[in-house]
């Protein structure tokens, strides 16, 4: 009651988030085995409004439910959004493929494709 769970479903497992019907925040996220047993999961709670970004969990919870079991805690604090100087923007513009005969990309499945 109150948890809306999206699933979804493909060949390497499931997929599932839950979102709290009320706050419309994730709460949870699993990952299972293509039988439905739990492989990882991570929890977010402590929701804070972020000048400029929305609402972000302050408190994560990771965990691994195979060999030990393993347990990640992370508290997020003082979060602010990144604000590029023009000097830094330069360092994600793609340059000119000039000098270069070939320019391929590398797609999502491994193919190759000329540009």
């Amino acid at each position: 009651p109150g948890i809306d769970i999206l699933t979804t479903q493909d060949a390497e497992g499931i997929k599932k988030v839950s979102i709290n019907c009320c706050t419309y925040q994730i709460e949870r996220i699993e990952y299972c085995d293509i039988y439905g047993n739990r492989v990882a999961s991570a929890d977010l709670s402590d929701y804070r409004d972020v000048s400029g970004l929305g609402q972000i969990p302050q408190a994560i919870e990771l965990r691994h439910f195979r060999s030990t079991g393993s347990v990640v805690r992370l508290r997020l604090s003082g979060i602010s959004p990144f604000v590029l100087k023009s000097t830094q923007q330069k360092l994600f513009e793609r340059p000119l493929p000039k000098g270069y005969k070939n320019v391929y990309q590398l797609a999502e499945n491994c193919e190759f494709i000329e540009q």
